[in-house]
């Protein structure tokens, strides 16, 4: 493609699409963002009524995107506000207390410039995974289908297909192996798994419930670093749930060298 591109993207916290915001202001080509929600669609409401009001998250078969408040949004709303930082405190200030946020006509105006939005319902994602199933032999995720039911409700409207030199892509954002349950109820089967994630799926869980200290951590560390040679030292992938205060400026693995970004 050497034209302009549309981009539909997968959302909840507004993350990604955010992104792709600041591409094209910093001169991507990009012809349309379209922000592509689940049945938790307080982003498609905003872009279509200017409403960004809360309601209770509905459990969906795409759950990473079961979003009630887009973390991100208000950085959008920073440049709808005119890069009024003042003004935004005022309106997240007012959000946080009522978990109601309205723009004005002209601001909702600007807003459907930058952005067009989609909402899938979870029967049109559940039949969006049949159909690209059967007539297009791709398993498609709960998270893309999303997407791909956006560009499908906006097709008609935007006339994409007359633009000389232009292409809509869909971002696809999740494996549909994490949505095993969803996928095998739409298709009839389970999802093909990674290599890499099916070589896994029978070995044994190792963790460690450990004290919310530094020191606890450290040690943790050192002692499985501590098991091979450094020659044959191990990669180590951890993950630290729930801890807090775990900053130590002072301290590099093996090394008592000091790190500030330790």
């Amino acid at each position: 493609c050497d034209g302009t591109m549309s981009f539909s993207v997968p959302t909840g916290n507004f993350g990604d699409i955010l992104a792709g915001y600041y591409a094209k202001r910093m001169g991507l080509p990009v012809k349309n963002l379209i922000v592509a929600t689940n049945s938790n669609d307080i982003l498609h409401r905003f872009f279509e009524s200017g409403s960004y009001d809360k309601h209770p998250v509905q459990a969906t078969c795409s759950p990473s995107m079961d979003i009630g408040i887009s973390s991100n949004f208000e950085r959008y709303l920073f440049y709808l506000f005119g890069n009024d930082a003042n003004r935004l405190a005022k309106a997240m200030s007012g959000f946080k207390t009522t978990g109601k946020l309205h723009v004005s006509e002209a601001e909702l105006a600007q807003a459907r410039n930058d952005f067009l939005s989609g909402c899938a319902s979870e029967d049109a994602i559940m039949g969006l995974l049949k159909v690209w199933d059967t007539q297009h032999g791709y398993t498609l995720d709960p998270h893309t289908a999303c997407g791909v039911h956006a560009v499908n409700v906006l097709r008609e409207k935007m006339k994409w297909q007359d633009i000389p030199k232009h292409e809509v892509v869909v971002l696809g954002t999740a494996h549909p192996a994490k949505f095993n349950d969803a996928v095998c109820k739409a298709i009839g089967r389970q999802p093909v798994m990674p290599p890499a994630l099916a070589a896994v799926q029978d070995s044994p869980a190792r963790f460690e419930v450990l004290p919310n200290s530094p020191k606890s951590v450290r040690e943790v560390i050192e002692r499985v670093l501590k098991r091979a040679p450094a020659s044959q030292a191990p990669t180590l992938r951890m993950v630290i749930c729930g801890a807090r205060g775990l900053r130590d400026a002072d301290w590099v693995p093996g090394t008592g060298k000091s790190d500030p970004y330790c």
